[in-house]
This record gives C-alpha cells, structure tokens and sequence, in this order.
C-alpha cells in the first residue's frame, strides 16, 4: 500500500472507530436498524466483486483471482446479518433501507462500470478495515446486550477479514499510481458514506424515541 493510502487508511478508520464508540450498540433498535442497513449493501457484495471482476483488463490476472476468492468467501453473508436481526425479535421488513444506505453501495456500480473496476478495492478496504478494527468491540456490547446468537456477522467479520486485508494490501501494493489514485478516491467517497450512514441510523433511532416519548 503506498504511504498516503496508508495514512488515509489509517486515519480514516481511527475515525470511524471513535464515531463508532461513542454510538449505543446496546440500543436493541439503534443495533436492529445497522444490521437492516448492512444487509442490504452486503447482499449486493458478491455481486459487485463479480462484476468487477469480470471487468478487469486481462493483464491483473491475479486481481481478478482475488476478486472471484472474494466473492466466495462472502457469499450468504448477508443471511447472517438477517439472522442477527431475527434473533434480535426483528424482520427485514421492520426497518427500511435509508437512502444513504442505497447510495452506499449503488455508487459501487457506477465506479466498477464507468471509471475503473480497480477503484472497487477502496470500498473493500474500508469495509474489511472496520470489520477487524471495530468489529470486536462491537461484537462485545452487542454480546452483553443481547446474546451472542445476535452477533454472527459481526463475530465471523471481525475473525476472518484479518486474513482478507491482508490478502487485499498485497494486491493493491502492484497497482500502478493512476490507478492507485482511482483506489484512494473511491476509498474517501466510502469513507464519507459510511460515515453518514451511521449518523443517519442515529438520526433515526432519536427521531423515533422522541416520537414514542410524544
């Protein structure tokens, strides 16, 4: 990874852990609404990898490995996250996908079809880097709150995608700097969705518990 990748990287997610520990996890409907949310952008996951594999020039022959070893290593993940949501008394249909959710991960498509399928991997490592950075804590409070039963995806992200940074780092590592550039730009513009995303579960759960205290 180059030296600004690395900075951001890390000065990225540092930031969202600290927005991250200061949310209510131990919230039942604050949680129900983020497992919501991420089901519904991890279900476009296999998806997104496969076409951006598919896209790939043929010369990233060991990218597009990693893409297609991706995409099996997620697949039905966002069954675990349903699951989470059923053990927590929910359903899918309980909680709407917030626009900033839609966004997310659609502007996925658009970076993978239009740009460069390459700039995909700054929204995998976001992604994986707050799985094993917050992921564990996360897991902790939900666990103390509830059950670990209603922490399955949190649990199995936070133990695996130490392996899949890995694995990602040692392919964008060979990228060339234009498109190093297109990975770091992607990666700021998750980064600020994610982040939002965030704020607007909580934006929710507080316009609810003032409307239920009415």
């Amino acid at each position: 990874m180059s030296n600004s990748l690395n900075k951001l990287y890390r000065e990225s997610v540092e930031r969202i852990c600290k927005i991250s520990n200061e949310l209510p996890w131990s919230n039942r409907e604050f949680y129900g609404l983020w497992l919501t949310q991420t089901y519904h952008f991890v279900r476009h996951s296999t998806r997104l990898v496969t076409l951006a594999s598919s896209r790939l020039p043929l010369d990233l022959e060991g990218l597009r490995r990693r893409f297609v070893e991706h995409a099996k290593e997620e697949w039905g993940h966002e069954r675990l996250a349903a699951n989470d949501l059923k053990n927590l008394d929910f359903d899918l249909n309980h909680f709407r996908e917030l626009g900033v959710t839609a966004g997310f991960y659609q502007s996925q498509y658009y970076w993978i079809e239009h740009v460069n399928p390459v700039a995909f991997f700054g929204y995998i490592l976001l992604l994986e880097g707050l799985a094993i950075e917050a992921g564990p804590d996360i897991y902790e409070q939900v666990s103390r709150a509830f059950s670990p039963k209603s922490g399955a995806f949190l649990r199995l992200h936070a133990a695996e995608d130490v392996d899949h940074i890995e694995k990602a780092l040692q392919e964008i590592s060979q990228l060339n700097d234009d498109e190093m550039q297109l990975v770091i730009h992607n990666f700021r513009n998750a980064v600020e969705g994610y982040e939002l995303m965030l704020k607007e579960i909580q934006n929710e759960v507080n316009i609810e518990a003032a409307g239920s205290a009415a």
